[in-house]
């Protein structure tokens, strides 16, 4: 049988890290039944299990939002903020990125940047 005062001893005592057989050991000394208390016990786990399962489930919505979102913005940016440099380009920057070091991506980048820019002053649009 659910006692709510003893459920919520229970809880008040495991948020205080207590260990579990103290505290059955502390509400058999004053009286409790060795079920009631085991129930009790399942009932404060069982609430636990389900707010962390809760957190990681709402934690996992956000990430994945978050991820959509970057993509939007990165998606935009490639149509319209940088027309001279080619998503494929891009691509093989990234993929080799994860092939080798970072200092030889950022090497890459560089050249696909200077190689836009020294276009851009051959052609006179830089003005």
């Amino acid at each position: 049988m659910e006692n709510q005062k003893l459920v919520k001893y229970v809880k008040e005592q495991l948020a205080k890290k207590k260990d579990e057989k103290e505290i059955i050991k502390k509400l058999e000394e004053t009286g409790w039944d060795y079920a009631d208390i085991v129930e009790a016990l399942t009932i404060v786990k069982k609430q636990i299990k389900l707010k962390k399962l809760i957190f990681r489930y709402v934690l996992s919505i956000a990430i994945v939002i978050a991820v959509f979102i970057a993509l939007h913005f990165i998606t935009d940016y490639l149509k319209e903020g940088s027309k001279n440099i080619k998503t494929s380009q891009i691509i093989s920057v990234l993929n080799s990125s994860a092939e080798t070091e970072s200092n030889h991506s950022e090497l890459m980048i560089r050249e696909l940047y200077e190689e836009d820019y020294s276009k851009l002053i051959k052609s006179g649009s830089y003005v």
